[in-house]
């Protein structure tokens, strides 16, 4: 789950800290068509966020079991987001705000299922908050990673956006295979019980 989190949370922030400087440098856009332009993902992230949720409560209501119902939100979000990567292929700037809108609408339909894992696996009880604050930490960490690495990339390749984009989603890949292969089952994990040191009674 941490370093699920950690994979999502680098393609997720390189939206935050890098999209609208690549909408001006690599694409050309000034700062009006920035400010109208760079809010397409944000917005078209709102309700797949909410499908997300929808679609993953519908399939275990339907009888699919936990882990598949994650896994397949979780998986084919990531996977979607790959779409990103043709940006580096299409000369149109209007296509590739929209392939990247699409990316970010899947990161976040696969996201509403990232943060329901810290309930489905927490062992009973009361382990839910120690296991958000994790994956909390590792998402908030690959937001670091994100902006020194690109930084670095744009100035190795003299501000080139190929290396970040292909790294940014090569993550997204990453992440997939970490929940598809790693996480094995979505069930709650057995607390490993601490032995007790006795206490001396009182004299």
């Amino acid at each position: 789950m941490i370093l699920g989190n950690f994979c999502i949370g680098f393609v997720i922030y390189w939206f935050v800290t890098w999209f609208p400087s690549y909408l001006v440098d690599d694409r050309g856009f000034d700062l009006l068509q920035v400010g109208i332009f760079g809010a397409m993902p944000a917005l078209v992230a709102i309700p797949t966020g909410w499908l997300g949720g929808l679609v993953a409560d519908r399939l275990v209501s339907r009888g699919t079991s936990l882990t598949t119902a994650r896994k397949v939100c979780i998986v084919g979000g990531l996977h979607v987001s790959l779409v990103a990567v043709l940006t580096l292929v299409t000369p149109s700037a209007i296509l590739a705000v929209a392939l990247l809108s699409l990316s970010y609408g899947s990161l976040t339909f696969a996201n509403a299922s990232v943060w329901s894992l810290p309930t489905d696996l927490a062992p009973p009880p009361g382990h839910n908050a120690s296991l958000a604050g994790l994956m909390n930490f590792a998402g908030n960490a690959a937001g670091v990673a994100v902006s020194t690495s690109v930084g670095a990339l744009l100035a190795l390749t003299g501000g080139s956006y190929v290396l970040p984009v292909l790294t940014a989603f090569g993550f997204a890949l990453l992440g997939a295979l970490i929940y598809l292969f790693v996480i094995r089952r979505v069930a709650p994990l057995e607390a490993k019980s601490t032995p007790q040191t006795p206490v001396a009674p009182a004299s």
